[in-house]
């Protein structure tokens, strides 16, 4: 600690004109970067809608009653999520919305089906998989970047909307927002009391 203290460490970070930001050899400026968060907001939305949702590209997607969202962050139930809680009202039945869409679609039943319609596709399922994976490694680093101050690995990939057997959920809605509360451990063994950080999500 002392010699990291007392000796100066290269620079990697400087500023140009107003609003470029430079990191070793990349450049960008701060519009820049809002740019590329909204196209990969954008990115997310059409991944959610063509190949999570399986929606034709003219259909809109169920709407997500945002103010009306309740939840009970006091429910230490196994399985509990907001999902569950009963004050809210949901549009359609989210657990069998997807697979009635399956069933009463011809174009998705031969896609995901055999040509009995009895058996799964297994290549189509993980290929369907493999999008959930993209999509929620994008929506991790929308997350990283837009929930406050950055959180650090083992944090972003602590966050479970549900809760399980001896941990609790960490995704809760407070008055129609999404809030990741996440711990944070720098410093525990010191300490042995880890910071709970509260990330509103925009």
């Amino acid at each position: 600690m002392k010699v990291s203290f007392s000796t100066t460490q290269p620079g990697h970070i400087g500023w140009v004109g107003r609003d470029r930001l430079l990191y070793k050899q990349l450049s960008f400026t701060i519009g820049d970067l809002r740019g590329w968060i909204h196209g990969l907001v954008k990115t997310l939305q059409d991944l959610l809608s063509s190949e999570l949702l399986l929606l034709p590209s003219a259909t809109i997607a169920p709407v997500v009653p945002w103010a009306t969202l309740a939840d009970d962050p006091s429910e230490a139930r196994a399985g509990w999520s907001f999902l569950q809680d009963s004050r809210t009202h949901w549009p359609l039945q989210g657990d069998q919305w997807l697979i009635s869409r399956l069933r009463s679609d011809h174009l998705l039943r031969q896609r995901f089906l055999d040509t009995d319609y009895t058996c799964f596709r297994l290549n189509t399922i993980k290929q369907y998989l493999g999008q959930v994976s993209l999509f929620r490694e994008k929506l991790a680093v929308l997350i990283h970047l837009c929930g406050g101050q950055p959180a650090r690995a083992p944090e972003i990939l602590s966050i479970r909307y549900r809760n399980i057997e001896n941990a609790y959920q960490n995704v809760f809605i407070e008055d129609g927002q999404v809030v990741i509360a996440t711990r944070y451990y720098k410093g525990f063994h010191v300490s042995n009391d880890p910071k709970i950080i509260h990330r509103y999500l925009p």
